[in-house]
């Protein structure tokens, strides 16, 4: 065997023998997942409570941005469990001036409304969606929290 081809096939070894990341093995091992734990291994925090939140560089915030760690109590309504509650993280974000109120779409897992085969898998979950939307307005905005992790 020639250089050329014996280096060309040690190349192509080590590219192939590259680990697969952390996503990629938690995406393996995907089950059904409660939403405060698709949260939790979304951001590697151990529990969802304000120490531990705070202890991981999350600030609370009075308005949603996208990427909030967003947290509703459980007489929030609108289909929230309401022996726990929800948790998940704020997909997208609408303003209506004229209604001063947040229409927010949450990415999170065990949300309402989708049949099995829709779900998406990641962060160790196969129960993953979009598919929960809610107006946030003056009325409702104490039944929930919205976490920011601060910028470095």
């Amino acid at each position: 065997m020639n250089i050329k081809l014996f280096l060309l096939l040690i190349a192509l070894s080590v590219i192939l023998a590259q680990p697969i990341s952390a996503q990629e093995i938690k995406a393996k091992k995907n089950k059904t997942c409660k939403c405060a734990e698709y949260v939790k291994n979304r951001f590697g925090i151990a529990r969802l409570n304000n120490s531990e939140l705070k202890k991981n560089g999350f600030v609370k915030k009075s308005t949603p941005a996208v990427g909030d760690i967003v947290i509703f109590k459980s007489t929030y309504g609108d289909g929230v469990n309401t022996s726990r509650g929800h948790a998940g993280v704020i997909y997208s974000i609408i303003y209506n001036h004229e209604n001063k109120c947040y229409k927010i779409t949450v990415r999170g897992a065990n949300q309402k409304g989708l049949l099995p085969n829709e779900y998406e898998s990641e962060w160790g979950c196969n129960n993953v969606s979009n598919n929960f939307t809610t107006y946030v307005t003056s009325s409702n905005q104490k039944k929930l929290k919205y976490w920011r992790l601060k910028k470095k």
